[in-house]
């Protein structure tokens, strides 16, 4: 064949490559070559280069096929045992382990500073979190590099601590919260002698909270009384999040959105209606809300808690991008209403994770540990302005029926109370993946050269069970933040990771720690509490979002 080739090529006659293409396709030599070089390919780049080529090769692995495939580490996500999973390997291989291919997990604070920290030391985020983005608009937690800073900046001023505890129309919305809502529920209660769902009453009392700050209270939601419409948000809340197929939107996005097309249905069909109407349901708010702003509702006229604090913040900020000097002078188009919603949406989001994630585990603590609570109500009751619920009295709803949030924030036991449970469970308890930057080489740790694009994860659910910094870390006791050397406390805090760190730390921590103290003063200033039922209760990962989990108190008037 070769020589006829030649010949023709010799005489100046033109090939025909199609011809000379199926000379060769036909050859005894060809399927050999062809499977030797298919199996070299192979070989080397799924075998040979991750188990001893890839600068991950020189981490332990988590699992024998940790190196070889990611699938091992997807069925342990599929079946819910990503943390047990993560944690073991951590005790069993050190502080930093491969998880998959290309997938890291870190688990000490010098480490994870160099992922979540600030400027090059802050990486950004993985696909992960793109289940996240509501009305195909991005928003604060799902936002990348440079769009991310200046989303944030948009609302850190209102974030901040000082604003939230100085602002009159916070303290306002928490004092209707607290006295108007609140306390009256627990109240009825104790009179119809029915326990407390306090995961539920903990879910209301954070969505009240985030749709009245970023609304005000006229807009807001009423969860907290008004038990039939806090049911019916939380089925469309879980289908819209469905637990069980979290698993598919949060590691596989976009291929199940590609196999739902194709007709594939990984998840629900039903979901797609769901997450749309969920949507709508965060829409209704900005209508109403711009409304009134389009009507002149103005700051100073308006009464403290009916201002809607953020949904003004965001949108003079994009009043300002179009060089209005004033947010009242915007009428946003229906694209910048979505864009408005989805960062709102997002919050609310975010605050009906935190606050049931916390706060029914600090209830549930107390309520096992009698002495706890009892000691925590004689340091709230030696306040010199305590949180007295007074059935009927006019001032209930005041500001001036409020402890001063600083003075609750100084208090040692409380706090004490907090921190504790904050790191048996974590802000909220997730991987928080991240991926190494493009263009450069990344040392985590010993390990150097690591390459673009590998995904970092870490969890303070982890890093807050080490034994040697914490002892007898699975138990709960608050005494540890008051009774250890300054050495340990130190060591404590340097490890203490509830709300991240680095400039993606947790935007709402402010707000949540606001919440949680008042809440929890609130009731323990004024009630005893004890577990009637807790057996459809977890208390050892995040909430899940299940209408079936439940927390049940019985709850009397303390003496």
């Amino acid at each position: 064949m070769s020589t006829v080739f030649a010949s023709h090529w010799l005489m100046g006659s033109t090939v025909d490559m199609s011809l000379l293409l199926n000379q060769l396709w036909y050859t005894p030599y060809w399927y050999p070559t062809l499977l030797l070089a298919v199996m070299t390919f192979v070989l080397y780049r799924y075998i040979a280069l991750p188990l001893y080529l890839s600068p991950l090769s020189r981490i332990p692995n988590a699992h024998p096929l940790a190196a070889l495939t990611p699938l091992w580490m997807d069925w342990r996500r599929y079946t819910s045992r990503e943390y047990e999973t993560v944690h073991e390997a951590f005790e069993k291989h050190g502080p930093v382990v491969r998880l998959g291919p290309n997938e890291i997990a870190i688990n000490t604070r010098n480490v994870i500073n160099r992922v979540y920290g600030s400027g090059l030391e802050n990486f950004d985020k993985a696909t992960w979190y793109e289940f996240f983005i509501n009305h195909g608009k991005r928003n604060t937690f799902t936002s990348l590099g440079a769009d991310h800073a200046a989303r944030r900046k948009v609302v850190n001023g209102i974030y901040g601590k000082s604003y939230l505890q100085r602002s009159r129309h916070v303290q306002a919305i928490i004092a209707e919260l607290i006295n108007g809502r609140l306390l009256p529920v627990v109240r009825e209660a104790i009179v119809s002698g029915s326990p407390i769902d306090i995961l539920e009453t903990s879910i209301a009392y954070g969505v009240d909270f985030l749709t009245a700050f970023e609304f005000g209270l006229p807009q807001s939601t009423d969860f907290l009384r008004k038990a039939s419409s806090r049911k019916s948000w939380l089925d469309l809340h879980r289908r819209a999040h469905p637990l069980e197929y979290m698993f598919w939107f949060l590691e596989h996005w976009h291929l199940t959105k590609l196999l739902v097309k194709v007709g594939l249905n990984v998840v629900p069909k039903a979901y797609f209606q769901a997450d749309a109407d969920y949507d709508a349901w965060g829409t209704e708010f900005v209508e109403k809300t711009e409304c009134a702003l389009q009507e002149g509702l103005s700051e100073e006229a308006t009464p403290s808690g009916d201002w809607p604090i953020e949904y003004y913040q965001l949108r003079k900020a994009m009043a300002q991008e179009l060089d209005l000097s004033e947010g009242s002078f915007l009428t946003p188009t229906e694209k910048q209403k979505l864009e408005l919603a989805s960062e709102c949406l997002d919050h609310i989001n975010a605050t009906r994770d935190i606050i049931p994630t916390v706060l029914p585990l600090v209830f549930y603590y107390l309520s096992k540990h009698s002495d706890a609570q009892i000691r925590l109500r004689v340091e709230l009751r030696s306040l010199q302005k305590p949180l007295w619920y007074r059935q009927g009295n006019p001032t209930c709803v005041s500001n001036a029926a409020l402890p001063e949030p600083a003075t609750l924030e100084n208090l040692p036991y409380l706090g004490a109370v907090l921190k504790e449970s904050i790191r048996l469970r974590n802000g909220l308890p997730v991987l928080n993946p991240r991926v190494t930057p493009s263009g450069r080489r990344t040392t985590l740790g010993p390990y150097r050269d690591i390459p673009s694009g590998v995904r970092i994860v870490a969890c303070g659910y982890c890093l807050h069970r080490n034994e040697e910094i914490f002892p007898e870390c699975k138990r709960w006791m608050p005494e540890r933040w008051l009774d250890s050397t300054k050495e340990e406390l130190s060591a404590m805090n340097e490890l203490f990771w509830g709300f991240g760190s680095g400039s993606r730390q947790c935007l709402g921590r402010n707000v949540a720690m606001e919440l949680l103290r008042f809440a929890i003063a609130a009731i323990y200033t004024n009630f005893e509490t004890v577990v009637v039922d807790d057996a459809m209760f977890n208390d050892k990962m995040l909430i899940t979002g299940s209408l079936k989990e439940k927390l049940l108190l019985s709850v009397k008037h303390a003496a």
